[in-house]
C-alpha cells in the first residue's frame, strides 16, 4: 500500500511539473501584444503644430552637380592619415585601414570617372517623392508592363532594403517582376522606397522612430499610392520592418516574404 502512495505522489508531481511547464511554454511562445501608437505621428522638423500635409506625388530624378563631384574628388585626393591595423586583424576592431585605402582608390579612380553612367543607370527606373507624416519619402515605382497587364494578374509589391543597402540592390530583378514572364501567371507593380534616413528619404528629427514607426510610414506610402492590399518583401532591416508591417497591419498585407526571418516571441528573446 505504501508504494502505491509513493507512486501516486510521483505521478501527481510529474503531472504538476508537466502542467506548469506547459503554462510557461505557452506564455513564452504566445504573440506579443500589439503596441499602442498612432499611425499618423508627425516626424518632420519642429513640433508639427503648423504642419499642413502635402499629399502630392512629385517626380524625382538624380542630378548631382558637377561641382559636388569635383569637390568629392578633391577630398579623396587628400593624403589619408590612417592608423596601421593590428597584425593579423581584419575588421574585428573597426574598419581595416588597408581595405579603406583600396576603397578610396576605387571610389576616386574608377567609380567617379564613370559617374555619368552610374547616374543614368540610377535614373533608369521611374522615381518619385511624397510627404508621409512630415517626411519626404523617395521611392521607385515601376508598374507592370503592358504585355504583363494584358495576360496576367498584377499585384502590388513593397520591396524593403536593409543596411548597409539601398534601392540600388533591387535594380537587377525589378524587370523580372514587372515584365511578362512565361514562368508565372502573375506580375508585380513594384514600389521600392528608400527607408527613412536612407538615400533621398528624410530622416526623423527626434528619437523614438523605431521599426514599428518605419513600418507605419511604409504602409501609409502604399495607401497613398492607392494600394490597400499588397505583398511585402524585406531583407536585413527590411525584414524587421516587414515583419512589423505584417503584424501591425494584417488587413493590408496579402503576403510577406523575407530572406532574413526573425522571431520576436519572449522564448526567442531568452
Amino acid at each position: 500500500m505504501k508504494w502505491l502512495i509513493v507512486f501516486g505522489l510521483i505521478v501527481a508531481l510529474f503531472g504538476a511539473f508537466v502542467g506548469y511547464g506547459y503554462v510557461v511554454f505557452t506564455d513564452l511562445t504566445k504573440p506579443l501584444p500589439k503596441p499602442e501608437f498612432k499611425d499618423n505621428t508627425y516626424w518632420g522638423p519642429g513640433d508639427g503644430k503648423d504642419f499642413v500635409p502635402d499629399e502630392k506625388i512629385y517626380e524625382f530624378k538624380l542630378q548631382v552637380p558637377q561641382a559636388e563631384i569635383d569637390d568629392l574628388r578633391q577630398q579623396l585626393n587628400r593624403t589619408l592619415k590612417l592608423t596601421e591595423p593590428l597584425d593579423g586583424i581584419a575588421f574585428e576592431y573597426g574598419f581595416n585601414t588597408y581595405a579603406l585605402e583600396q576603397f578610396v582608390d576605387y571610389w576616386r579612380d574608377k567609380y567617379l570617372t564613370k559617374w555619368d553612367e552610374r547616374q543614368e543607370l540610377f535614373n533608369s527606373f521611374k522615381q518619385y517623392k511624397t510627404e508621409i507624416q512630415g517626411l519626404n519619402i523617395h521611392f521607385i515605382h515601376e508598374k507592370a508592363s503592358e504585355e504583363a497587364k494584358a495576360r496576367k494578374h498584377v499585384y502590388p509589391l513593397l520591396l524593403l532594403h536593409g543596411w548597409p543597402g539601398s534601392v540600388r540592390e533591387f535594380y537587377d530583378f525589378i524587370p523580372m517582376l514587372t515584365k511578362d514572364q512565361n514562368i508565372t501567371d502573375y506580375a508585380f507593380e513594384v514600389v521600392a522606397p528608400s527607408l527613412v534616413g536612407y538615400g533621398w528619404s528624410d530622416a526623423a528629427t527626434r528619437p523614438g522612430f523605431n521599426a514599428a514607426e518605419m513600418a507605419t510610414v511604409m504602409r501609409n506610402l502604399m495607401l497613398r499610392l492607392g494600394h490597400k492590399k499588397f505583398f511585402v518583401q524585406g531583407g536585413d532591416w527590411g525584414s524587421i520592418i516587414g515583419s512589423n508591417l505584417a503584424t501591425l497591419y494584417p488587413e493590408n498585407v496579402i503576403g510577406y516574404h523575407s530572406n532574413m526571418c526573425v522571431l520576436h516571441s519572449p522564448l526567442a528573446i531568452l
